[in-house]
């Protein structure tokens, strides 16, 4: 689960201007099912430490593409969205002063099949992996431009995940498992770059602040986190 969209409350103003770059980011990890060996063997052994949720961390590469005066088009790690500024003049126009912006995306990530041996002293199973998962986002993003340099600004998100998953065999009956997860947070951002330069340039944004989230009926952890990009703006 994403805790950061490295989203900032400016459309960019004009059609084809955008940005790109490279992001790290501490992440939210969801477990939704390990295959022990009670569920697998049948063993009279009772498990605990499953459907979880862990702190990682993930490299990201976030684009931002102006399609409208105030709308933006933007991707990150499989999920596709749209941001449409409310308040204030958007990044082209060079402008100080206080930025709003609402952004939803969508996303679908199938990862590709493996292949997962599970053995005991005496015998071995093979089974091939299956998931699915879709995802939905809603951020709403203020702040305030105090310079053509400078922004400062704050994200408050809700993202919801569900997911889909099986483990099957050619000779053994599948194990499959659903789950949902949800994340909530706060974000504290600062952007760096030249506003509405027509010539290609650097740009960085660091963003921190508190998520949380929650495996439905299992596991809530709240988490300080920290994330940041360093790209290009053309």
């Amino acid at each position: 689960m994403n805790n950061f969209k490295f989203l900032s409350p400016e459309a960019k103003g004009k059609r084809l201007k955008g940005d790109i770059g490279m992001g790290y980011q501490m992440t939210h990890k969801v477990v939704i099912s390990e295959a022990f060996d009670p569920v697998i063997f049948n063993l009279p052994v009772v498990t605990t430490n499953i459907n979880q949720i862990n702190v990682s961390n993930a490299l990201s590469t976030p684009l931002n593409l102006g399609l409208l005066e105030r709308m933006d088009f933007f991707t990150m790690d499989g999920k596709y969205g749209f941001k449409y500024q409310v308040l204030g003049k958007p990044e082209f126009a060079k402008a100080s002063g206080y930025k709003g912006s609402i952004a939803l995306s969508y996303g679908h990530d199938h990862p590709e099949k493996t292949s997962i041996n599970y053995s005991t002293s005496s015998s071995v199973r093979t089974y091939s992996t299956d998931l699915k998962v879709t995802s939905f986002e809603v951020s709403l993003l203020v702040g305030k431009r105090i310079s053509t340099q400078h922004l400062f600004y704050t994200n408050i998100y809700y993202d919801a995940y569900n997911y889909e998953g099986e483990l099957s065999s050619t000779q053994f009956a599948a194990i499959k498992v659903k789950g949902k997860s949800t994340n909530k947070g706060l974000l504290l951002g600062y952007e760096l770059s030249q506003a509405g330069e027509e010539s290609v340039g650097a740009k960085v944004k660091l963003e921190g602040g508190l998520s949380q989230g929650k495996l439905d009926n299992y596991d809530t952890k709240i988490s300080g986190i920290f994330g940041g990009v360093i790209g290009i703006y053309w």
